[in-house]
């Protein structure tokens, strides 16, 4: 077994299949897929108005996520 210990544990987000645990977890049947693609970036800095954008996306992972809603 492994024992790992934090003097100080942050957690900055939780965010879309992210989990925290604690104490003994047995966890079965846990399935968990997210894909983002996004075109915008980062703006930094003050005073950068955005007019007109055009973004493009370039996404050649080849790596898909379909889901079938169940009914």
């Amino acid at each position: 077994m492994v024992n790992i210990r934090f003097n100080d544990f942050k957690v900055e987000s939780v965010m879309n299949n992210s989990g925290i645990f604690s104490g003994e977890n047995i966890h079965t049947g846990i399935k968990a897929t997210h894909k983002v693609n996004q075109g915008y970036g980062a703006i930094l800095g003050n005073h950068n108005p955005i007019t007109k954008g055009k973004h493009m996306v370039v996404d050649d992972d080849q790596i898909e996520f379909y889901q079938k809603k169940k009914t």
